[in-house]
């Protein structure tokens, strides 16, 4: 299989753009992420891929949840400042006002929409694990379109 194909062939699977945001004691980690997707109606499920090396994927393992917030189709900036670590200070992630949702779990305020989610089972895959979670809450903020992987010119897969 050839690398350069099969990169092409991949990216043109489509993908939102998301902010994945955890606490874990009193430290908080959050990272822009685009592999998420429903898995099942009842019960509500999510499943989402995970860098293994990531800061997030060791604060989800260990705390059980976290929140997946949606963007707005304006809001690149905004993903593109979870590319680095995580700063919290004064209520803001990296700048971006959190409060915490009804399951404890910090989501942004001017966002889309969010999801509260708990760990269901984590299933072991190559660089990144496939996070299987139970949708607990979640609020539809707005109205806007959401931020979309090829809209932003990034390209994430491959």
């Amino acid at each position: 299989m050839e690398h350069s194909i099969r990169k092409k062939v991949l990216r043109k699977i489509t993908y939102g753009v998301y902010i994945l945001a955890v606490k874990l004691d009193d430290k908080y980690s959050a990272a822009t992420i685009t592999w998420v997707s429903q898995a099942s109606f009842e019960p509500p499920l999510l499943m989402i891929g995970l860098k293994k090396l990531s800061n997030s994927y060791k604060f989800v393992i260990d705390s059980k949840k976290f929140s997946i917030n949606i963007l707005n189709d304006s809001q690149k900036n905004m993903a593109a400042s979870f590319f680095k670590n995580t700063k919290y200070e004064k209520g803001e992630l990296n700048g971006y006002e959190i409060k915490e949702g009804k399951t404890g779990v910090p989501v942004f305020i001017e966002v889309n929409s969010f999801l509260e989610c708990e760990l269901v089972k984590v299933i072991e895959g190559g660089d990144h694990d496939i996070i299987v979670a139970e949708i607990k809450n979640f609020e539809n903020l707005t109205g806007q379109e959401v931020l979309n992987l090829r809209s932003t010119g990034w390209n994430y897969g491959g």
